[in-house]
């Protein structure tokens, strides 16, 4: 493995979002484990805005957290969450890098094989977080 690549380390937790580079003192992005859906259809101007626009437009979007207690549950919003989370937070693309993902002590087997595909470029997402 090349030394200049760095490791990815991405902490999901149930709350917030925490992702950073193996040794830096701490992570470079953290952010709340969300994932807004418009309401109603058309009313998404100016989502292109990254940080938290999902919770500051909570009148307009349907919140969701793809993580209960520590488990996955909604894949297609997790995967929303890595794509920010590589993306715009680290700007990095996911699959050039080795990764350190953390999950529960108690994940179920067929949760611990989807994370396994992690490093595999998600698909573009128009929803915002």
């Amino acid at each position: 493995m090349d030394d200049d690549i760095a490791m990815l380390v991405v902490d999901n937790g149930s709350g917030m979002c925490k992702a950073g580079f193996a040794g830096d003192d701490a992570p470079r992005a953290i952010f709340p484990s969300i994932v807004g859906h418009p309401r109603h259809q058309g009313m998404m101007v100016g989502m292109g805005q990254k940080d938290s626009y999902a919770q500051s437009n909570r009148g307009i979007l349907n919140l969701k957290y793809p993580i209960e207690h520590s488990i996955v549950t909604n894949w297609d919003n997790m995967e929303k969450i890595w794509h920010h989370t590589f993306y715009n937070e680290l700007c990095v693309a996911p699959e050039e890098h080795p990764m350190l993902l953390t999950e529960a002590r108690l994940n179920p087997k067929a949760n611990h094989a989807l994370l396994q595909e992690v490093p595999c470029p998600p698909k573009s997402h128009p929803t915002s977080l």
